[in-house]
């Protein structure tokens, strides 16, 4: 310590001191024995049986030993002699030694205060200690204590505290050390006294919970508000932005715009080197004070007893908190990386649920323009079709069909059938084969694959096969509307058909997967209902009036299926052929026609397919 050197009475300092000796020496002069050497040369405490009598009289006579030290306390004129004693054990120290034990042991709250415990009981305080009287209601002066005993004033004690009837009462003895006597009241003389009994667990957490530290319960909870304002907004935050990647029939042009780029930035630069280290460290500030405040109200932080019990639940509790600890620091960045891809899962999940038919419109061999139709009906073969376009010109003639690209393959109603699609014209025609379409299968698909000669590894272009003449029987034809901004729904009235939205599956490949075809066909002449109908917004779930849907199945946008009703899914009146398992052959219109468009778009250039 600085300043100016301890000084210490030689009279008190001493076995055979006399009290009346008055100077003064420096306390590096005096000598000074040890614990067993003052006890072998008849180091003797007071026999009272009053604990405050017996600490008065040993501080007096010399006899009482700091625990800190382990030095005599003794009574002085001077700063240096101040004394301190807890509340709860009475064990009475140097103040110098507490000042100093508390302040090398004390923690500082999150509020700013500083807690300590008593180096004897464990007993937790507030606040760093201050030299006072034994009631604490006069600090230390340079006059020897006015009530004749040591570091005592002439003040009452008043510490509250209750009687032997439970009743509340104010200690009435004078200034003194060790435990308070509380007196009964007049409210008392009627009452048999209260049994005395151990208190239970409830009320020793009551008391714990009474004598926690000041400012850590509040400093708790402010931590706690400030986690749960911080994780609202990240919550806030998070779910917008799994709306805006994952929910693109919500915000069709977020994903290819720029403000895509900035939140990605914004995560980046903010995210990762300001919020996220900052969010780190409030955690760890709530987990240590909430620990030290749940270890000091189970009483965990005073390891005189139950070693091994309260060391296991101290470790237990403080693990729990390291687990839900970092759970939520790495939560917020789950949401933000995995959110989207997660949340495509689910929505796209039960899509498909009722439509039995599968359609692969993104095939691994040949993607887009063969597509393998399975059925979850076990009884109903897979199929493939193939789409391939066709040139039959007309010189001088803007007649249809001169253009136009062909579905074909098989049905289990109709063994050979083609779709043909005039997309200049806005018609379309179900036509029946003789035999399969091999010019068209193979312009589809084989005619884009090289191979190698028989025999050998010479890769060589694709062969042109025989074809067979094909004859060619309409069994129904019909047209489909424009789309525009302000028409985005294509129809097909002849076949009661609507798909919703088809301007977005031109423009935007983001919306692919969010393709719905309608049954319309009870809502021709209303207006009004129809664009309900097709205006509702996209859900994954199951609805009597789509009977075929887009769908990409697993986490984030993969590969494009397509979903479709089995059995007759259009009612045509006295048109409609009964369908005993497997699609219906209608079914295919809307089908050709959404894998004409992307078709035409990608040997355009229109837009990307790829998402």
């Amino acid at each position: 310590m600085g300043g100016a050197p301890w000084r210490w009475s030689r009279s008190k300092s001493v076995r055979s001191g006399s009290s009346t000796a008055s100077n003064d020496v420096m306390m590096e002069e005096v000598p000074r024995g040890s614990t067993e050497t003052q006890r072998r040369n008849g180091f003797k405490q007071s026999h009272a049986k009053d604990r405050g009598v017996a600490i008065t009289e040993d501080i007096t006579n010399g006899n009482y030993l700091c625990s800190i030290c382990t030095e005599p306390v003794v009574t002085g004129n001077t700063r240096e002699y101040s004394m301190w004693h807890c509340t709860q054990c009475y064990n009475v120290f140097h103040f110098r030694c507490v000042k100093a034990w508390a302040d090398a042991s004390g923690t500082m709250g999150v509020l700013g205060y500083k807690s300590w415990k008593c180096p004897y009981c464990q007993h937790l305080y507030e606040k760093i200690p201050s030299a006072s009287c034994w009631c604490g209601k006069e600090s230390f002066d340079l006059n020897v204590a006015p009530a004749g005993k040591p570091n005592a004033c002439l003040k009452t004690c008043e510490r509250s505290g209750v009687c032997k009837h439970g009743n509340a009462s104010l200690c009435s003895k004078k200034c003194h050390p060790g435990p308070c006597t509380w007196n009964c009241t007049a409210i008392c003389n009627q009452l048999p006294p209260r049994p005395i009994k151990p208190p239970g667990m409830v009320s020793r957490f009551r008391k714990r919970f009474k004598e926690r530290p000041k400012g850590k319960l509040p400093g708790v909870i402010a931590m706690f508000m400030m986690i749960c304002a911080v994780y609202t907004a990240i919550w806030f935050f998070v779910a917008h932005h799994i709306r805006w990647w994952a929910h693109p029939y919500e915000f069709p042009n977020f994903i290819k715009s720029s403000a895509a780029g900035w939140e990605v930035a914004m995560l980046i630069i903010l995210g990762i080197f300001i919020i996220w280290p900052l969010l780190g460290v409030l955690l760890f500030s709530f987990s240590t004070e909430f620990g030290a405040l749940v270890a000091h109200l189970l009483n965990l932080d005073t390891p005189t007893t139950k070693k091994t019990r309260k060391g296991c639940i101290t470790l237990v509790m403080y693990g729990f908190l390291l687990v839900v600890g970092m759970g939520l620091w790495i939560g917020p960045w789950v949401g933000f990386c995995g959110g989207a891809d997660i949340e495509w899962f689910y929505q796209m999940r039960n899509s498909c649920n009722g439509l039995n038919t599968r359609i692969l419109m993104d095939s691994v061999t040949n993607p887009r323009y063969k597509f393998t139709f399975q059925s979850l009906t076990k009884s109903v073969k897979d199929t493939t079709f193939y789409l391939a376009n066709h040139l039959e010109p007309e010189p001088n003639t803007n007649n249809p069909f001169q253009y136009y690209q062909r579905l074909s393959g098989s049905t289990s109603t109709t063994p050979n059938i083609a779709i043909d699609i005039d997309m200049q014209h806005n018609l379309w025609r179900m036509m029946s084969l003789n035999d399969t379409d091999v010019a068209n299968n193979w312009t589809a698909n084989a005619a884009k694959i090289s191979g190698y000669a028989p025999g050998t590894k010479i890769l060589q272009l694709p062969v042109v096969p025989m074809f067979k003449p094909i004859n060619e029987t309409i069994i129904r034809n019909g047209t489909f509307t424009d789309v525009t901004n302000a028409a985005r729904h294509m129809h097909i009235p002849e076949l009661g058909l609507s798909i919703a939205n088809m301007y977005m599956f031109y423009q935007k490949c983001s919306f692919e997967p969010f393709m719905r075809v309608f049954n319309t066909s009870g809502l021709q002449g209303d207006a009004k209902g129809m664009a309900s109908l097709l205006d509702s917004k996209w859900q994954g779930q199951y609805d009597d009036k789509v009977v075929m849907r887009t769908a990409s199945f697993g986490h984030g946008r993969q590969k494009l299926s397509m979903c479709g009703k089995e059995g007759n899914a259009i009612d045509l009146g006295a048109q409609s052929v009964p369908v005993k398992e497997g699609m219906q052959d209608e079914m295919l219109v809307p089908f050709a026609l959404m894998a004409a468009v992307r078709m035409r778009i990608n040997e355009t250039d229109y837009r990307s397919l790829d998402c």
